[in-house]
């Protein structure tokens, strides 16, 4: 009997010089919180003699036994993909906003961007452009003037090397607006 007495109150001496130490360590903001959360295990352990002749269960041996066990994967937290993947969403929404007044001038309006990673950085861009019919321009207020070609071949080959005019200095364009290597950047035109 005088042995389960000492033994409880060696639990609760040791549980207050433990508690007096985490007080000096943590920040002033937080006492309050730990003063909460030591009252109410002080409480519980000064009753566990009370409570083990009640019920016949040990509650501070119970506590003493209690671990939290939390499994920790050493890969990917969950949770951190999906914010990189919100923010590079952003991110290639607000490029598609610049890219389209940047190649308004070219006549191409950004329908999509894709940025490359590797290794968590952006390594390089995918860009898909529209040509902005004469059209789409006069609702602008632009005035379109229409390229005339003069050819000895067949005419659809003078346009197709006029639209990989348009993609080449498009991706010039891109490249010095972003300080990248233009071999980094695509440019795919979409019909």
């Amino acid at each position: 009997m005088i042995a389960g007495i000492y033994d409880w109150m060696r639990q609760i001496i040791v549980f207050l010089l433990v508690t007096e130490l985490l007080m000096r360590l943590t920040a002033e903001k937080y006492h309050k919180y730990l003063k909460l959360c030591v009252g109410l295990c002080l409480m519980f352990l000064v009753a566990s003699p009370l409570f083990k002749k009640l019920s016949g269960l040990d509650f501070a041996d119970l506590f003493s036994k209690a671990q939290i066990r939390a499994e920790f994967n050493p890969g990917k937290i969950l949770g951190e993909e999906a914010f990189r993947d919100g923010v590079l969403t952003e991110y290639e929404t607000a490029a598609k906003k610049q890219l389209t007044r940047l190649l308004s001038g070219l006549s191409l309006s950004v329908e999509r961007v894709e940025f490359w990673i590797q290794d968590n950085v952006i390594d390089g861009m995918s860009v898909w452009v529209k040509e902005i019919s004469s059209k789409e321009e006069k609702k602008e207020g632009k005035i379109s003037i229409t390229e005339i070609v003069i050819a000895l071949d067949s005419e659809k080959k003078e346009v197709s090397d006029a639209s990989n005019v348009a993609e080449f200095v498009a991706r010039m364009q891109i490249a010095d607006f972003y300080d990248m290597d233009i071999s980094h950047i695509n440019v795919i035109k979409e019909e």
